[in-house]
């Protein structure tokens, strides 16, 4: 298992270019291994700059909400499927 590597090349959607020395994690909200853990890290990013911006706050909420809400309805077919 690998530990923290470069795994990802980060662009801006405008074009321009990113700062010098520019650094940052990439924390994956739509699935895989670490899903939950992602989860958790982008909720308290969102609780953390809840005062300065609570727009991004809620926006990012609502983002993880909607995953698990999908998440939560595949599960339930996947019950009633079994109950047939």
């Amino acid at each position: 298992m690998k530990g923290l590597y470069q795994k990802y090349i980060v662009t801006k959607t405008s074009g321009k270019p990113l700062a010098e020395g520019w650094d940052g994690i990439i924390l994956r909200i739509d699935g895989g291994q670490y899903v939950k853990a992602c989860r958790a890290g982008v909720i308290a990013f969102a609780e953390a700059v809840k005062e300065v911006n609570p727009k991004l706050c809620e926006d990012i909420k609502v983002k993880i909400q909607a995953y698990e809400l999908k998440e939560l309805g595949e599960e339930l077919k996947n019950v009633d499927e079994l109950g047939r």
